[in-house]
């Protein structure tokens, strides 16, 4: 397996068994999918890892948010097409729980090693994409409320809510990034790593700096970026007068 396959691969497989057990009912999927999953993302799927994945996957389904969404319609990897300020942005929602009141619940699963992080602190630098699927998700409801689930330890899930509010502000906050991106006024770190950079919605397409600075383990030393990126490179258009189409987001 290739370095970006040994590093966001078992992320990958995580989300496909939860994907897999939310469809199921929250079936634990046992050692011979965990580790068919791993291999599917060019793991090996040995003994370690597939433990390591059903120990995730387990901490969610054992978890006091899950049980609280019982009852919920649920809806998992949820595609959606959003559009912000002239832009089409797309992305996908690990999982849409609708409860009976009308309300929304988005949930965002982390496998990031948290270490001695504490696990609201580390879900702050998630703010772009969190007001994207709080907007989102507004069309299946509102109020909506967010919780970023480092799986590690689901119990301490990073919960917001968004009321009309809310939601008025952070549209606000991305129409903003957006004409800053198309304007190319957005600052790059000059520290680049894989545990700041592997969720950054610009990482792909609008990242002045490559795959070896994102992906490395040590923010240091620190690094100039080797490039100017083009703030259009993930836009699209279909036809003239069509919107600019940008995927901020990466799926799963």
């Amino acid at each position: 397996a290739g370095p970006e396959s040994r590093r966001f691969g078992p992320g990958v497989a995580v989300h496909a068994l939860l994907e897999w057990s939310a469809r199921k009912r929250w079936r634990d999927p046992g050692p011979e999918r965990a580790s068919a999953a791993l291999r599917e993302q060019g793991l090996e799927g040995s003994e370690e890892q597939t433990e390591r994945a059903l120990e995730l996957v387990g901490a969610w389904l054992d978890s006091p948010l899950r049980e609280q969404l019982d009852g919920a319609r649920l809806s998992a990897e949820v595609p959606f097409v959003l559009s912000v300020g002239g832009t089409l942005v797309r992305g996908s929602i690990d999982l849409l729980a609708e409860r009976s009141d009308g309300s929304v619940a988005v949930v965002d699963y982390k496998t990031d090693r948290l270490g001695d992080r504490d696990p609201v602190e580390a879900a702050g630098r998630y703010g772009v994409q969190r007001d994207l699927y709080a907007l989102a998700a507004a069309a299946r409801g509102t109020p909506v409320e967010t919780a970023y689930v480092f799986l590690e330890r689901p119990e301490q899930a990073a919960t917001d809510s968004f009321d009309e509010a809310e939601l008025k502000a952070a549209q606000g906050r991305i129409e903003d990034l957006l004409a800053r991106l198309a304007g190319g006024d957005f600052e790059v770190t000059d520290r680049p790593h894989a545990a700041l950079c592997h969720d950054c919605p610009a990482r792909e397409r609008l990242c002045s700096h490559g795959p070896e600075a994102t992906l490395r383990d040590s923010p240091e030393p620190p690094v100039e970026p080797t490039g100017g990126a083009d703030p259009t490179a993930g836009a699209t258009t279909k036809d003239a007068g069509s919107e600019p189409q940008l995927s901020l987001l990466e799926g799963g």
